[in-house]
């Protein structure tokens, strides 16, 4: 949050020195299992930082699901 905060700030001053209409946007990468969510990431201050979210859906799915450990079996 502090990271984000901070770019947040410099983002939006350096738009200001140039005279920039459009804000500059921030955008994440962000884990699709509440497993990791849960335990390292404060959502709620995150989404008022960032304009944009990308989810790691693939973070569903993975060698792990697999009986033989990778996505193509033997």
């Amino acid at each position: 949050i502090t990271f984000l905060t901070k770019l947040r700030n410099a983002l939006d001053n350096h738009q200001k020195k140039i005279n920039r209409n459009k804000p500059f946007k921030i955008s994440i990468a962000g884990a699709a299992g509440d497993w990791v969510l849960t335990a390292g990431f404060d959502l709620p201050a995150i989404i008022d930082i960032i304009d944009w979210v990308n989810v790691m859906t693939y973070d569903y799915f993975g060698a792990w699901e697999s009986k033989w450990g990778a996505y193509t079996g033997l």
